[in-house]
């Protein structure tokens, strides 16, 4: 007989969706005051970095609510022309093919003037005998500020969320030099209209996310998203427990703050499982208990390697003996960014691999695998993706270890180890 479970818990723990009510978002006090005193602040713009999975998406669109903004999200396919565009069409500007005028002089020389069409304000420039044809819009800082002042809204916020995964590709330094000079024609201009750009990415600094440019230090005001302390994680869960009228049993939301590493994806995954797992249980329950919480750690982990880390699910499940050692290693060091040669010294102590082999394999983790990352300016070592840390810590708290999933009958990604070697991920 199928029993309807309770899903109401679902809008307090949302993995994979920003947080929609002011009183969920716990510790960013200090960050949303920053964000809405910088909204007030004419020609100051905005840059909010920070771990992925610590919150960013969900700062931003709280600190917004209520305010008209238009946002786009970046990928690795972006360029100024494309991001722009598409938040000026949200914005009612009509962009058309791009007008390219030829003036003839007297001295029958000719000379390119360039107008875009359409969008709440027209603009062209020429003068004599003209010769027009079409080629593809590209938009530069003026043609968008141009368009952004043409429509009528009073102050016009423009987000960039994701900008990080532009990083890379052919366009990157024209798309960040694009960014910082529409940055200083719109704080140059506030006093006609102001306009807020609001760039987020997965970064420590805005230098690291749009570089050294004077017009970015000078106009941009950077917003730092932490990862939560203990306190704050507790007092969500309380506020979850009071709203939910459920308990999590003695020690649970302990384990759920330690586990996390302060990170609330991960937090609001797990918590979010074992919930489900208390009423796949009993629908009428209302406390989680111990085991509650340990099949929904399992069942969280299994979830993140599905979505939001699944591109590094095969480098972790083709891992071979002496990259697991690193992994478990990293996974195991107390320091979030170990240098290297104090990893190197921790494997080869507890490991049979001598100095070429991790240095090659480390080598291999990094720019074959993409799996970690190696900082040119201090040498640490970290998780290109730093949730990695603790869901795989989590799981190898309880045994498991990665296993290839079987297409014939889909067997879950995760399973307990019956037997273990020196290279399996530590038990701790």
């Amino acid at each position: 007989m199928f029993v309807k479970i309770p899903t109401d818990f679902e809008d307090v723990f949302r993995p994979g969706r920003p947080i929609d009510q002011r009183k969920y978002l716990l510790g960013r006090e200090q960050q949303v005051w920053d964000f809405e005193r910088s909204l007030g602040r004419p020609g100051e713009h905005i840059v909010v970095v920070g771990y992925r999975g610590a919150g960013k998406t969900s700062l931003w669109q709280m600190s917004l609510k209520g305010r008209g903004f238009v946002d786009r999200t970046c990928d690795s396919r972006s360029t100024f022309t494309h991001v722009f565009g598409n938040l000026l069409g949200k914005l009612g500007v009509k962009l058309l093919d791009r007008e390219v005028s030829q003036d003839v002089s007297k001295e029958g020389g000719a000379k390119l003037k360039l107008g875009v069409l359409e969008g709440g304000g027209k603009y062209t420039e020429s003068d004599g005998t003209k010769e027009t044809t079409k080629a593809p819009t590209e938009l530069n800082p003026g043609d968008v500020y141009e368009l952004l002042v043409s429509t009528t809204v009073k102050q016009p916020i423009l987000v960039l969320d994701e900008f990080d995964r532009v990083h890379g590709t052919a366009k990157t330094e024209a798309f960040i030099d694009g960014i910082a000079d529409l940055m200083k024609i719109c704080s140059d201009h506030s006093n006609e209209r102001d306009v807020k750009l609001v760039v987020v990415g997965t970064m420590n600094t805005a230098q690291q996310l749009l570089g050294m440019h004077d017009s970015i230090t000078r106009c941009a005001r950077e917003i730092y998203v932490p990862l939560l302390q203990h306190e704050h994680i507790f007092d969500f869960l309380s506020q979850a427990e009071h709203d939910l009228n459920i308990q999590f049993c003695q020690g649970v939301k302990q384990s759920l703050a330690n586990e996390s590493l302060g990170f609330p994806a991960f937090f609001h995954r797990v918590g979010r499982s074992s919930i489900t797992a208390m009423y796949r249980r009993d629908p009428a329950a209302r406390e989680v208990t111990r085991k509650d919480f340990e099949v929904g750690v399992v069942a969280a982990c299994d979830e993140a390697f599905r979505f939001e880390l699944n591109e590094y699910s095969a480098a972790i499940l083709n891992a071979l003996p002496a990259e697991r050692a690193i992994i478990a290693e990293l996974v195991d060091n107390r320091e979030r960014f170990p240098q290297r040669r104090d990893l190197k010294k921790a494997v080869m102590g507890r490991h049979s691999i001598d100095d070429v082999e991790f240095d090659a394999t480390l080598l291999r983790l990094s720019q074959e695998k993409k799996l970690l990352y190696i900082s040119s300016s201090n040498d640490r070592v970290a998780f290109r993706n730093p949730l990695l840390k603790p869901f795989i810590r989590s799981l190898a708290r309880r045994g498991y270890t990665f296993h290839e999933a079987d297409g014939s009958n889909q067997r879950d990604l995760f399973e307990r180890e019956t037997g273990s070697d020196e290279t399996d991920i530590p038990v701790t």
